[in-house]
């Protein structure tokens, strides 16, 4: 049972890595341009900014 709870943390690992750099690419091809990384990723720009890190200060 502990494996298979195990897989299914790293299955979320992964998704979350990989969710994080498509964000990366999206904002890198758009020079920033929030509005335009959320219609390239198929997204609404909230979404986006939900799943922004919060600002450094």
């Amino acid at each position: 049972m502990r494996a298979a709870q195990d897989e299914t943390l790293h299955k979320e690992r992964v998704s979350i890595n990989e969710e994080a750099f498509m964000i990366e690419e999206a904002l890198r091809k758009t020079y920033g341009n929030k509005s335009a990384a959320a219609k390239l990723l198929g997204i609404s720009r909230a979404t986006l900014y939900i799943e922004l890190p919060p600002p450094t200060r």
